[in-house]
């Protein structure tokens, strides 16, 4: 069994330009991704986030249902306002480099996630091999594919992993051995451990109130180890945020937590009294956890229960709680796992590499490490079309300052680009097909001077009017009169 000096002897291993480097790129991955993607995981991404900031900042924009009766928090659509109103003092207006500038936030947040990976896998299984945990979980597609978008799991998971680091790492580091168990448990640390923690999970419920399903779990966690030090100081900075929560909802809603109580009323009244919240079965998310974890995940959660025993994986434990709620809501989303996935990966990507590492040949561990790797990658290819040509051709489509409205066809109102990639307040219709008194009365508008078609949708009814092509994205044509 490995002693500290031991363990401390592998931090060298592994060059400091390396590592940086390697966080650094890994933590840029996802933005770059989604700036040159654009589109859409979700809707929610553009009408949660990006719409209300909007809102906020230029006084327009699409407001989903949830704005107008209280139903989320003003919290992430005050900040972005905020980046919104410097890139507008600084002259950046254009859609796309303001997204570019609200990517920066992503990206620390995405830095410190990375951070906390790195320091939970390296007091586990020292830091050679918590290198390779990092590369397992950076380069999983489903995190480059979710971590560069403005969604609340986006924010929320991150400050939860940095929240399990942060209390993970008051109890010293770990042997790495059968006998697993941390070397020590420094007294000095359980302030500033407690006060961080308690911060990221606070954090964590204001941007996503499903995520308190983990905070609950953290709790029961603390208790069960009877460490009362880190609980008192995590519960402190926690009540500190909801303070600010309620303290928001009041101003903003005219109530303390307006918000977080209409939204559990909501959900758990979904399908009775709120008709249009679709109620899924037990079994919904079965499905998904196959495509949304890979094989070596589930390898490394077998890995991690009987390596890193006595003491129950506090990563593993807040999924499985987060998770028994998911099934247990009536109302399900894929995404909604996106949390409970992270949290999981962060003890399995130490306990898959410590198995890899104590296989006996050297060729057969290179192997396994591609294969863990390539396992990773290859996720990033099985997301659903997230309409990314018809973003890029309503960019291309409003560019011009002699645009005055747009007419896009084929999309949903609630499912399409919204104001913000729009980039200018002016009308805006979006429709699914061709037909019927709106669409007429757009092509009576004389300031409908630009349409946007997929495939050949109504290309004969907007040439008639004067319409003609002069661009094509994809599958997206772009007309103008």
């Amino acid at each position: 069994m490995a002693s500290e000096d031991a363990l401390l002897a592998h931090r060298s291993a592994v060059p400091k330009p390396l590592l940086w480097g390697t966080i650094l790129f890994l933590a840029a991955a996802p933005c770059v991704l989604a700036l040159a993607t654009l589109g859409r995981i979700q809707p929610d991404e553009n009408y949660q986030v990006l719409e209300p900031a909007l809102y906020c900042a230029r006084g327009y924009g699409m407001l989903a249902f949830e704005w107008r009766i209280g139903l989320r928090n003003w919290s992430l659509p005050f900040f972005f306002a905020g980046i919104i109103r410097l890139c507008d003092r600084l002259g950046i207006r254009d859609p796309l480099a303001c997204r570019a500038v609200m990517a920066l936030p992503l990206f620390l947040l995405h830095l410190g996630l990375l951070c906390a990976v790195y320091r939970y896998a390296r007091r586990r299984i020292g830091a050679p091999a918590a290198y390779l945990a990092l590369l397992a979980v950076g380069l999983y597609g489903f995190i480059l594919q979710f971590a560069g978008r403005t969604m609340s799991e986006t924010f929320s998971s991150a400050f939860l992993v940095m929240a399990v680091d942060a209390l993970d790492a008051c109890q010293g580091r770990w042997r790495v051995g059968a006998a697993a168990a941390p070397l020590a448990q420094p007294p000095r640390q359980a302030a500033a451990c407690g006060l961080l923690a308690g911060l990221m999970l606070g954090m964590a419920v204001v941007t996503r109130y499903a995520s308190l399903y983990a905070v609950i779990a953290v709790v029961i966690w603390l208790v069960m180890q009877r460490y009362w030090r880190l609980l008192r100081w995590s519960a402190l900075a926690g009540l500190l945020v909801a303070a600010g929560l309620g303290m928001l909802d009041w101003l903003t809603w005219g109530g303390p937590f307006h918000s977080l109580l209409l939204q559990a009323r909501f959900h758990a009244l979904a399908g009775a009294e709120v008709q249009h919240i679709p109620v899924q079965t037990l079994s919904y998310y079965l499905k998904y956890l196959p495509i949304y974890l890979p094989l070596w995940a589930w390898i490394g959660v077998v890995v991690a229960l009987r390596r890193f025993l006595p003491r129950l994986p506090l990563g593993l434990f807040c999924a499985a709680i987060y998770w028994i709620a998911l099934f247990l809501t009536p109302h399900k989303e894929p995404r909604y796992l996106y949390p409970g996935v992270l949290l999981i990966l962060l003890d399995a990507a130490p306990g898959i590499v410590d198995a890899i590492q104590r296989l006996p040949r050297r060729g057969l561990r290179v192997a396994c490490v591609s294969g863990t790797l390539a396992m990773s990658l290859v996720s990033v290819f099985l997301h659903r079309d997230m309409k990314s040509d018809e973003y890029h051709a309503i960019l291309l489509a409003a560019r011009p300052p002699e645009v005055t409205g747009l007419l896009a066809l084929e999309s949903d109102p609630w499912d399409s680009a919204g104001y913000f990639y729009l980039g200018k307040n002016i009308p805006w219709i979006v429709l699914a097909a061709p037909a019927g008194r709106e669409f007429q009365q757009a092509l009576a508008d004389p300031r409908i001077n630009r349409a946007i078609t997929r495939t050949a949708t109504g290309l004969a009814q907007l040439r008639a009017v004067g319409f003609h092509e002069i661009d094509r994205v994809g599958s997206e044509t772009i007309l103008a009169r």
